[in-house]
């Protein structure tokens, strides 16, 4: 069973094989959070980085759900957390969706397998 990470052009970066707990973890918590009707949301919405109070407007979802389910969200290689800096004031966190593809995959022989695929951007 591995969890993989790759690119638009099908590079894969398997996980290293001593650590088959933690990415069995990962993979139940990457389905998990598929399985989840506000992550799912949250994740749609994310298109560009928007910050916690901007997602639970978009999403119409309570500020405290929405830190909550994105704590679970960017434990997984779905979500990506950044600060947004401001010239005064705070610099809050955002969020960006990091995928637009997971793939799961059920061999007869083999274990299954959950891919994400990381997202193409124009950013350098």
């Amino acid at each position: 069973m591995t969890l993989r990470h790759s690119d638009e052009t099908g590079g894969a970066n398997a996980t290293d094989e001593g650590c088959v707990e933690a990415e069995s973890e990962q993979r139940a918590t990457v389905l998990s959070v598929l399985n989840d009707d506000a992550c799912r949301a949250i994740l749609s919405a994310a298109d560009a980085p928007l910050t916690a109070k901007e997602l639970a407007r978009s999403c119409d979802l309570p500020l405290s759900t929405v830190y909550r389910k994105l704590e679970r969200i960017v434990s997984t290689p779905l979500m990506e957390e950044t600060t947004r800096v401001r010239l005064h004031g705070k610099h809050p966190q955002q969020f960006q969706r990091r995928t637009d593809r997971v793939v799961v995959r059920i061999p007869s022989d083999h274990p299954f397998d959950v891919e994400v695929r990381a997202r193409v951007t124009d950013q350098p």
